[in-house]
């Protein structure tokens, strides 16, 4: 490449740095010593004896990467601090016993910005930053994921090994995810539970269970109910509205019915928000609306034949230990 076509990165110019590392036109100065101590392939790569007669670009050898700007940029985000490296604290993101903050909190603010940089740091042998992307992943998903495409979740916890976070992902990617997506997903078994009937069936069952529970209680003379007969007709309008929308609500695009939502977005965000039921039977509703999801969320790994909760957790457990 010309020399005159290449480009210093403005976020990892350092004039001490001792290392240049480059990918495809962009250089990076930075600091050989630093790298070597958290990553076991720039420590080797770093060891081999380079020739005496190797052109150095003010006074740094040069190493070529080959990987694309946008990765590598990334990368170095996560694991180098903004000013020359100091302490191992002035970088969060290498240490996963720090819970994760927010998402603006983080070294990535997206999934396409994790995908990089967990796989560089697999690439090269950062198993601390490894860790810490894989417990952003786990911390942000029940709140972020819905955000992004779920489709490519799937595939990075299948490779990574991510068994507890599989049950969410496989819900998300079936009720959210656009078909043209899920015949992207890599794994041919993950790929085939998604589109399959039978999975549909069984979710739209909890649907049907969670509903059916939810509006089919207050019916007792000492449920306090304040016009019973008013209640009981709602409850029959409400509940006749609640199956027929839950009918399609695996057909994707519909996740506002979604029966794990809380309480509040459930009986906020329908067109039966307006419901007749008096306060004390809303009550015994949203009660009785979040004992049911419970138990379809106690369900739901065995809906993708994944065993339960508590086994997908061992397994992380014993591949956290195992990379240790």
């Amino acid at each position: 490449m010309d020399p005159t076509e290449l480009e210093r990165s403005l976020d990892f110019w350092f004039e001490d740095g001792t290392i240049i590392l480059q990918a495809e036109n962009m250089l990076y100065r930075v600091y050989l010593g630093f790298l070597a101590s958290r990553s076991a392939v720039f420590r080797d790569m770093f060891s081999t004896p380079r020739p005496a007669d190797e052109p150095l670009v003010e006074g740094c050898p040069v190493v070529q990467l080959h990987d694309t700007v946008e990765d590598l940029t990334r990368f170095l985000k996560a694991l180098l601090p903004s000013n020359p490296p100091g302490p191992v604290n002035t970088c969060p993101a290498l240490l996963p016993s720090n819970p994760p903050g927010p998402v603006n909190t983080c070294p990535v603010s997206n999934l396409s910005e994790l995908v990089s940089v967990l796989r560089l740091s697999d690439k090269y042998d950062v198993p601390a930053l490894c860790a810490s992307m894989e417990s952003i992943l786990a911390a942000l998903y029940p709140t972020t994921l819905k955000e992004w495409d779920a489709g490519r979740v799937l595939n990075l916890a299948v490779t990574r090994g991510l068994h507890s976070i599989l049950p969410e992902v496989l819900y998300c990617v079936i009720t959210r995810d656009e078909p043209s997506r899920i015949a992207q997903i890599q794994d041919e078994e993950y790929r085939t539970l998604c589109s399959s009937r039978d999975t549909l069936s069984r979710l739209t069952q909890i649907g049907f269970y969670v509903a059916l529970h939810t509006f089919s209680v207050g019916e007792d003379e000492d449920s306090n109910c304040a016009n019973m007969a008013a209640c009981e007709s709602e409850r029959a309008r409400v509940m006749r509205k609640q199956l027929s929308d839950d009918l399609g609500v695996y057909s994707r695009g519909y996740d506002w019915n979604d029966p794990f939502d809380s309480p509040e977005l459930r009986f906020s965000a329908r067109d039966d928000k307006d419901t007749d039921l008096c306060a004390n039977c809303l009550e015994v509703a949203h009660l009785e609306h979040n004992e049911q999801r419970e138990w379809g969320w106690h369900r739901l790994p065995d809906i993708f034949d994944l065993g339960a909760w508590e086994w997908l957790l061992k397994q992380d457990e014993a591949r956290t230990q195992i990379t240790e």
